[in-house]
């Protein structure tokens, strides 16, 4: 669907209520400034207008599979729907854009950051972390935006949109600043992980950005089906049983899938869908590698044991040991924000 040609707002509202469970993906060439942002609130994907018929069929083949992470059809329309999460930050589009551009700049895009107060605290608090390395404190939202680079920028836009726009009532049980908190640890220790076993720095900041998202799926379960999620919360305390196999029961799939399916439809790498749809079980990914599923689940289990929430999420043994890291330890508090 193209967006620069005035068409009302109208249209776009129109195909997410009749067809919620579709992927909608917006071509447009930005001449309609106002026009444009407001279409982004309700697309998956964006395309600019230049793009190329091999671009094009590529986006809409990896739409098509990524339908087939989620078998039943109920649970595709709820995902597709979400009006909360439904697509990209029109900040992580400015960004993106000025990538794309003959001459993009690192200042204008800060500056975009620090218009912008949700993003801004978050990039002062992993910057400042210590395990950012960062030898001096930084109050500067501009040079914080520097610091971090235009890859865990992406990333935090991403993530600062997932946990401020999941503000519904409803569900008291379910924490989201603890969620939130838990994410970024594991985002960045998963990158810690990854480094420590000599990756590239861009397979580095991948597992930051695979920790801080991966548990989105249950933000999307718990705050669109919240009386659903309940009955989960209350197996997992009643029963003692793992989140993961109590997603199970209730909805015949977990947050880790319909995460997964949430980041397809945005249209984010391969890399990213397999950390997140793969976190809880690695062994079941076709690739056995160091990188950011690597670093993600070994992350993840340990914030859990870090808790005394071992179950939620144990270590794959025998998944961590094929690939060299079944006796990896790490100072737990040397990656955690201050």
């Amino acid at each position: 669907m193209n967006s620069g040609d005035n068409r009302p707002i109208g249209h776009f509202t129109a195909v997410m209520e009749r067809h919620p469970e579709s992927i909608r993906i917006i071509r447009s060439d930005q001449s309609d400034e106002k026009n444009f942002l407001s279409a982004v609130h309700y697309a998956h994907q964006f395309l600019s207008a230049f793009v190329n018929v091999q671009e094009m069929q590529s986006t809409l083949t990896r739409a098509i599979r990524v339908r087939d992470l989620l078998s039943n059809p109920q649970l595709r329309k709820l995902v597709s729907g979400v009006k909360s999460l439904p697509c990209l930050p029109a900040l992580y589009v400015e960004v993106v854009e000025e990538l794309r551009s003959s001459d993009p700049s690192i200042s204008r895009i800060a500056r975009s950051v620090a218009n912008d107060l949700g993003m801004t605290t978050k990039a002062l608090q992993i910057v400042n972390s210590v395990a950012f390395g960062v030898r001096f404190r930084i109050d500067n939202p501009l040079q914080a935006t520097v610091y971090l680079g235009l890859n865990m920028i992406k990333a935090l836009v991403l993530s600062e949109r997932v946990f401020s726009q999941s503000t519904k009532e409803g569900l008291n049980r379910f924490r989201l600043k603890d969620l939130s908190q838990h994410s970024t640890k594991v985002g960045l220790v998963a990158k810690k992980i990854c480094l420590s076993q000599g990756v590239s720095k861009e397979i580095a900041k991948d597992a930051f950005m695979a920790g801080l998202l991966h548990d989105i799926g249950q933000l999307i379960l718990a705050f669109e089906a919240p009386d659903n999620y309940i009955k989960v919360i209350e197996i997992m305390d009643n029963e003692e049983m793992p989140r993961v196999k109590a997603e199970q029961m209730v909805f015949g799939t977990s947050h880790a899938e319909v995460g997964a399916y949430l980041i397809g439809l945005w249209g984010l790498s391969d890399s990213l869908i397999s950390s997140i749809q793969y976190h809880h079980q690695p062994s079941l990914c076709p690739v056995h590698a160091i990188g950011p599923l690597a670093g993600v689940h070994l992350a993840n289990a340990m914030e859990h044991e870090s808790r005394g929430f071992t179950e939620n999420a144990p270590r794959d043994e025998a998944y961590l040991a094929e690939i060299g890291l079944g006796d990896f330890e790490a100072p737990w508090e040397d990656a955690v924000p201050s």
